[in-house]
Order: structure tokens, then C-alpha cells, then sequence
């Protein structure tokens, strides 16, 4: 007859096995919530800031051209107290919504975290428009940001 391992043995290697998986499982959920807390901390630190963004579209400074290179132009104003990027332009034309970036007209660039329209600043901008809808009235162009309800709309532009 084989000997096989004694009951002590196989009860300290059970244990063992135990400490060892619940050691794992542990380590993961631990490194799951910092990440899941990071997320939400961020997030949140984005809401708080959002409550005193503001952004305003100088209607009056509307210009269009729709013959060759297509663009929108227009003053973009932060009228808030945080920094405002990832500016995109909507525009409904003829029962169809487009959506375009929204470049500063000065560099050409895109507005981000580390190139923002700075509290306070109005700068123009440039909407490169690579559909066809011209000529054309723009029923409405509306400006989103970084922050999700931050935006400005204006209605009927005549082009």
C-alpha cells in the first residue's frame, strides 16, 4: 500500500493555498478601487470646475465662405473662470447636423488642456467645412466643451 501525505500536512497546505489565492484576489480588488476612485475623483474634479465655466459665441463676428475653402468664422468668448478646450462646432443645415473641430484661426490648432481659450479671452476661431451645404442657411451652430453642459448656440445665419 502507497503512502499518501499525512492529514496535518494536507490541512497546512490547504491553508496555504488559501492565504495565497485570498493574498491575490485581494491585491486585484485593491488596485480595482484605486483605479475605479481615480476615475470618479477626476470626474467629479471636472464637474466642480464645470459649475464656472462659461462660453459665448460673438454672433455678430460671423463670417462665411463658401466658395473654394469652406469655413465659419467667428469670436469665441470664455466668459467663465476655468480654462475652455475641446471646443467642437455643431451646425444643423438643411435638416442634417454636421460636426467639425474648432481651430484657433491664429495657429490653426486645436484648442486643449495645455492650449486652452484662457479665462476671460476672446480669440477667433475657424470652422473648416468639408461638406457640401452652400450656399445655405445654418438653421443653428452650437459650440461644446470640455465641460458637458457648457455650450452656446446661435440660430439662423444666413451665409
Amino acid at each position: 500500500m502507497g503512502k499518501g501525505i499525512s492529514p496535518f500536512i494536507a490541512s497546512v497546505l490547504l491553508i496555504a493555498f488559501t492565504i495565497a489565492v485570498g493574498t491575490i484576489v485581494s491585491l486585484w480588488i485593491n488596485a480595482l478601487m484605486r483605479s475605479q476612485a481615480s476615475e470618479v475623483g477626476s470626474e467629479a474634479d471636472l464637474a466642480v470646475k464645470c459649475r464656472k465655466a462659461g462660453i459665448r459665441i460673438l454672433d455678430e463676428t460671423i463670417k462665411c465662405n463658401f466658395t473654394g475653402t469652406d469655413y465659419l468664422n467667428f469670436s469665441l468668448e470664455n466668459t467663465g473662470y476655468i480654462d475652455m478646450y475641446d471646443f467642437r462646432a455643431y451646425l444643423y443645415v438643411n435638416g442634417v447636423t454636421y460636426s467639425y473641430a474648432v481651430l484657433d484661426a491664429d495657429t490653426n490648432q486645436n484648442f486643449t488642456k495645455d492650449s486652452p481659450l484662457k479665462i476671460g479671452e476672446i480669440k477667433t476661431v475657424k470652422v473648416n467645412i468639408t461638406d457640401d451645404f452652400s450656399p445655405a442657411t445654418i438653421s443653428w451652430l452650437k459650440i461644446s466643451t470640455q465641460c458637458p453642459d457648457i455650450s452656446d448656440r446661435v440660430e439662423n445665419i444666413t451665409c
